[in-house]
């Protein structure tokens, strides 16, 4: 607010940035990467991503597509 020539700047720029796995399914339409891995596995959601930016999807969708992974 107190420049801003910047705020107009980061507006503009906010619309091209993605959290990573958001970007692949969302952006690039690409759910399976090709991934195997023969082990058990956690995914802790990070705080930051679901509460801040609202995405809960997007890692599932990549997890749920590795071959052989046990997601507990």
């Amino acid at each position: 607010k107190d420049q801003p020539e910047w705020l107009a700047r980061a507006e503009k720029l906010s619309g091209k940035i993605y959290e990573f796995t958001q970007f692949i399914t969302d952006v690039l339409g690409v759910e399976d990467v090709g991934a195997r891995f023969n082990e058990s596995v956690t995914y802790h959601t990070s705080c930051h991503v679901t509460r801040l930016m609202g995405i809960k999807e997007p890692p599932f969708k990549l997890l749920k597509n590795v071959k052989d992974i046990n997601l507990i």
